[in-house]
């Protein structure tokens, strides 16, 4: 809060700026390591809503941040933390079920890539390569020959191309999804926001110097962050398998 009578100076705003821009990105954290393991929500296009949830989680975070920092005063830091920490495990074990050997599952011939028929892959990259193989399909064009005039006999023909519309209706889909998780994610960010400010408020003891309020921030920050890791290990992940794609053709 600034004093009474003292004004913002154009410098003051800008850094205001950047550190609400900053703190909105780090609190956005979870939402990245929620969508890259997010095949794991559902099974059988139902919500699994399971402990590992990433909504689930994230709703009992912020109760238990709340409750910490209004009923446990004198033991809210240890207590924000000890949340932070669990919250961080909980991501870190979305992505090793992802991952994991023992989750592997069959590729079928149905699934839509000629060549690895019949070999298991990750869960991950099961669901990245169906993903992609889905929104890959393109309208499909047939080309037949009609007859021209009445005459069975003529061998007179015209080439007819006819378009079937069997997948217009993807990108419609697609779009529509897209729509929705874009709008969800600011409300989703916006409450991760509110979390994070709750834990940061748990962890400052005023009575204590600002370095030692700065270093305990710096901390939760870097639980906070350490999951959104695995996002780069992930893409490093897609990325290795997918150079093994030709080679396996080859096999």
């Amino acid at each position: 809060m600034r004093a009474p009578g003292v004004g913002f100076e154009t410098a003051s705003l800008i850094l205001l700026f950047l550190y609400g821009n900053l703190f909105c990105y780090v609190a956005s954290y979870p939402i990245l390591v929620f969508h890259a393991t997010r095949v794991i929500d559902f099974s059988n296009d139902r919500w699994r809503h399971q402990p590992l949830d990433g909504y689930i989680a994230t709703f009992f975070l912020g109760i238990a941040a709340l409750i910490a920092a209004h009923c446990f005063p004198q033991h809210r830091r240890c207590l924000a933390f000890g949340f932070t920490l669990l919250f961080a495990i909980l991501q870190i074990l979305r992505v090793w079920w992802v991952l994991a050997d023992k989750n592997r599952r069959v590729i079928s011939g149905s699934d839509g890539i000629r060549g690895e028929s019949g070999g298991e892959v990750t869960l991950l990259y099961s669901y990245a390569r169906s993903l992609a193989t889905r929104r890959g399909q393109r309208e499909k064009i047939v080309q037949t020959e009609k007859p021209l005039g009445d005459n069975k006999r003529s061998r007179t023909s015209q080439r007819v191309i006819t378009k079937r519309g069997e997948a217009l209706w993807h990108k419609e889909y697609i779009e529509t999804y897209r729509h929705l998780r874009e709008h969800g994610n600011s409300a989703f960010i916006f409450v991760l926001e509110l979390v994070l400010a709750t834990l940061i408020y748990c962890i400052t003891i005023p009575s204590e110097s600002g370095a030692k309020q700065l270093s305990a921030i710096g901390l939760l920050f870097a639980i906070w962050a350490f999951p959104a890791l695995s996002a780069h290990l992930i893409g490093q992940f897609l990325e290795r398998r997918f150079s093994h794609y030709e080679r396996r053709l080859i096999e």
